[in-house]
């Protein structure tokens, strides 16, 4: 295993981690696949988070199963510390909610690949991607420029 960064707390055997019952994301297996694969080639860049309040997962769900298809024995792990279950609780939504705000432009990553690579764009993590050429993708519209109201220069 690949580590990509230094901070964590422990290398924890992984039959001890144990999922957080507040858990609610549903991690495909072709998700996992996938995360087992980027995890393999890239290394792991980011530890489970484990609560010292429950003793369980809080962050990292996918990670593990990911681990656990890549044969491996231990990962890193963070402790965090909740002042109850109520916090552990509205962290770990939080987590996984806020992340769902996002939207990926596939049209820039499209355009930046024309830059980069070759590699395996699986290893990209996204859902059915394909490399369309440039000529069949739509204009990336340019950003309108927001005016100030009091002065009318440009914010």
């Amino acid at each position: 295993m690949k580590l990509k960064f230094k901070a964590f707390d422990e290398m924890v055997d992984i039959k001890n981690l144990k999922k957080s019952p507040f858990q609610r994301n549903k991690h495909p297996k072709e998700q996992i696949r996938v995360l087992a694969k980027i995890m393999k080639e890239e290394g792991v860049t980011h530890p489970i988070h484990v609560s010292n309040l429950t003793g369980t997962v809080c962050f990292g769900h996918g990670r593990l199963e990911a681990a656990k298809l890549n044969g491996w024995t231990k990962f890193p792990v963070v402790f965090q510390d909740f002042d109850d279950e109520d916090e552990e609780y509205r962290k770990v939504q939080s987590d996984n909610g806020i992340a769902m705000w996002a939207d990926l432009d596939l049209a820039l990553i499209n355009k930046d690949l024309e830059n980069l690579g070759p590699f395996d764009v699986e290893l990209l993590g996204i859902e059915d991607f394909a490399i369309e050429p440039m000529d069949k993708m739509p204009e990336i519209p340019e950003k309108k420029k927001k005016k100030c109201p009091h002065c009318d220069g440009e914010l």
